[in-house]
């Protein structure tokens, strides 16, 4: 099992021991983004955990070990990150990451559906 396959299989089990809402994982370049109310709460790119921690929790999250900002486009998007494998090493770290990136998601609202 490759490095990104494994961690998206814990990131699985974090992800539904965290929370009963209905989550959606969608398949993405490179890994996969696991879904709440259509958003964007945790992924992961290769072999690394993307995580949604909101503009508030940034510059504290960042200092933790493994994290950086995300920079997908080569601009630091603030609130996003990624974290490296000693970041996420034990299931604990693994389920602080979760629960931030949860506790940021259940803030942003659900974007209304457009007309078909």
């Amino acid at each position: 099992m490759a490095c990104g396959e494994a961690l998206a299989a814990r990131l699985r089990v974090a992800v539904a021991g965290a929370t009963k809402r209905p989550v959606v994982e969608r398949k993405m370049s490179g890994g996969s983004a696991f879904m709440i109310d259509g958003k964007g709460c945790v992924g992961v790119h290769e072999k690394r955990l993307m995580v949604r921690v909101g503009p508030g929790k940034h510059e504290e999250t960042v200092k933790e070990p493994g994290a950086r900002t995300m920079d997908f486009t080569h601009r630091p998007m603030l609130g996003f990150l990624f974290i490296e494998a000693a970041g996420y090493r034990t299931a604990q770290d693994l389920d602080i990451w979760v629960k931030w990136s949860l506790d940021y998601t259940a803030t942003v609202p659900v974007k209304k559906k457009g007309k078909s």
